[in-house]
């Protein structure tokens, strides 16, 4: 006969098995479920879906937090997070412009409720949040490829194709989808890296051939639709993070060798199926850079004299058909603020400063952002907490015997993904993967070796 005893702790272990399952579903949501709502809302006219997001969102955090409450020790990032929250608080508290900023009660829904979900996988399930963040991306890329070929169910699959590279716009440069187009690379790249992970660590045993097939087509497929949809931050910030795991993977130097081959080979094939506007489209890098640092016909072409002449301005806060030289134009906006304002101008004021709203409302970079809104003591704080959970990650590579050490490498890929594209995207709030990520490096189990010993 079973004591109540035995009963009782049975009843715990199933509950924090659901409470896990919950947490990494909510995670994967968080991570790339943005997507999938985008899509429906912008193809289907599904009204308001990102409320019922954040709603399922803020449930699910609560029931695994009651489950797990427990078993949650405090972490010096979390203490970091905490710091930084109140100083975001106290310029909301101080500031009567701060208190009147739409920007300053999304703060739960980007950053807090984000880290929560992040926080509260367990250091076990990190194979399962993979997993699932993957399925997740891979839904929104399909349901956003279904919603770009078209609704219509009548039309034959001819039609379909065609009006998919109708609307990706093969041929031009500006892309149809609204926020649709964004979210689908941020999946596309999340899927390349899963892959590319899996083929240069080789992590097959049964059914080898089968999986490495699998995964070199989902490379192939992710890598070929970065490269044309579009978007050039996105796709370097891929590459970058290829070439960061390629550095720390515990393969063999020649499987490496051979994933970065492999994927400088499809973005050969995918640069070469594009038109001639396309490829101007990524070689405006290197002449937007060219053209704000070197001299032209005989005069300094700096920032001032680039964005002085309103030929190349559409607006105050962008440069005509170059997202590069916009983004270093709200770059150049922000330089005054941080320069006057050492301690910040307040959350969500730095469009009414510069002058910029909608799209370009934030200068694009989560640093400057908070320096310019938070000012120093708030740019250190938000640098301290990454610079936390990346020694977390350090400590753990350094041991070498973790038994989850493949599953934390590939989520520093993450990390590090995500990280470079927030250097020209988003804000220090509107970021809700970069604080999900926070909070799942800041609850990693350091004693969790497979020798059992303590880091």
């Amino acid at each position: 006969m079973i004591s109540g005893s035995s009963q009782l702790g049975n009843l715990r272990t199933r509950l924090n098995v659901i409470a896990g399952s919950l947490s990494t579903v909510c995670i994967a949501i968080v991570m790339l479920g943005p997507i999938t709502f985008s899509a429906l809302q912008y193809y289907y006219d599904v009204q308001n879906p990102s409320w019922v997001f954040w709603g399922a969102l803020s449930s699910s955090c609560l029931i695994v937090f009651v489950l797990r409450r427990s078993t949650i020790r405090r972490t010096l990032t979390d203490n970091l997070m905490i710091l930084f929250l109140l100083v975001i608080a106290a310029s909301i508290l101080f500031n009567v412009a701060v208190r009147s900023s739409s920007s300053a009660y999304l703060i739960g829904f980007f950053m807090v409720l984000p880290y929560i979900a992040g926080r509260l996988v367990n250091e076990n399930e990190l194979d399962l949040f993979i997993l699932s963040t993957g399925l997740v991306a891979t839904t929104g890329v399909v349901v956003s490829i279904i919603g770009l070929i078209d609704t219509d169910v009548n039309d034959i699959v001819s039609d379909r194709i065609r009006t998919l590279f109708a609307r990706i716009d093969m041929h031009g440069v500006v892309l149809s989808g609204g926020d649709v187009i964004p979210h689908l690379s941020l999946a596309a790249g999340w899927i390349a890296i899963i892959s590319f992970y899996q083929i240069i660590e080789g992590r097959f045993r049964r059914w080898k051939m089968t999986q490495e097939l699998f995964f070199s087509t989902l490379l192939f497929i992710s890598v070929f639709l970065l490269v044309s949809v579009g978007l050039r931050g996105t796709y370097v910030a891929t590459l970058l993070t290829f070439i960061f795991l390629s550095g720390i993977a515990k393969s063999s130097l020649q499987r490496r060798a051979v994933g970065i081959l492999f994927v400088l080979v499809v973005s050969l094939i995918s640069f070469s199926s594009l038109s001639d506007e396309r490829r101007d489209h990524y070689s405006g890098m290197h002449k937007t850079v060219a053209g704000l640092l070197l001299e032209h016909n005989g005069s300094h072409q700096g920032f001032e004299g680039f964005f002085s002449n309103p030929t190349q301005l559409n607006d105050s806060c962008r440069v005509v058909s170059d997202s590069l030289a916009t983004r270093l134009l709200l770059f150049e906006k922000t330089k005054p603020l941080i320069e006057d304002y050492k301690a910040g101008v307040g959350v969500g004021l730095w469009g009414i400063y510069t002058g910029c709203s909608g799209h370009f409302g934030t200068p694009h970079n989560i640093i400057l952002h908070a320096l310019a809104e938070l000012g120093i003591v708030g740019a250190i704080l938000l640098m301290s907490i990454i610079l936390s959970s990346f020694y977390r990650l350090i400590l753990i590579y350094l041991k070498g015997s973790h038994q989850n050490l493949k599953s934390h490498i590939l989520s520093a890929g993450f990390m590090v993904f995500i990280l470079i594209i927030s250097q020209f995207s988003a804000g220090h709030i509107y970021n809700h993967q970069f604080y999900a990520l926070l909070g799942l490096f800041s609850g990693l189990d350091l004693r969790n070796t497979s020798d059992g010993s303590h880091l």
